[in-house]
């Protein structure tokens, strides 16, 4: 794996999530770790000034709704399971998704592999483990506070769920 330049390879590294350890042999090696610091951390301008000007955001806004969408990232791969978004988070990382360079170099880095968006297709049966209200209970638990983007329209279709996985 590849680490970034602040790396001194002696210790952890929030810019790179990575850590090092000495194999039996003595030679250090880089083991990919998950660091939500590090995740929170990364910065993509180009996406943010994208949620600026689509939904007529503030930069804070804008920042807030790209945190979130790292948040529900790592809470993807820190579970390993498939985890389906609430529709605000849905829809910022649809925007994310067009950014496909941007969106991998940001995938590889922080989580060591490309986190796929799975839409479920029709005739596929929901499972109740994979509902956004799942996701929600998730990330209350790993984060206790969550934004508003968190939450679930009271007019949200029943079947809506079966766009992500």
């Amino acid at each position: 794996m590849q680490n970034c330049n602040n790396c001194s390879g002696g210790g952890e590294c929030d810019n790179c999530a990575s850590s090092c350890e000495t194999g039996d042999d003595g030679v250090a090696t880089k083991q990919k770790r998950l660091n939500l610091k590090a995740v929170l951390a990364y910065r993509f301008d180009p996406f943010v000034h994208r949620l600026i000007d689509v939904y007529d955001l503030s930069e804070k806004e804008a920042r807030q709704d790209f945190e979130d969408v790292k948040r529900y990232l790592y809470l993807c791969v820190v579970t390993g399971r498939s985890l389906s978004p609430p529709p605000r988070i849905d829809r910022i990382w649809h925007i994310f998704l067009v950014f496909t360079e941007g969106y991998l170099r940001f995938c590889k880095l922080c989580f060591g592999k490309f986190i796929h968006h799975r839409p479920r297709l029709r005739g596929e049966q929901q499972d109740n483990n994979h509902s956004p209200r799942m996701t929600i209970r998730a990330a209350r638990a790993r984060f206790r506070k969550l934004s508003k983007n968190w939450r679930i329209p009271h007019r949200f279709p029943r079947n809506a769920h079966k766009c992500c996985t």
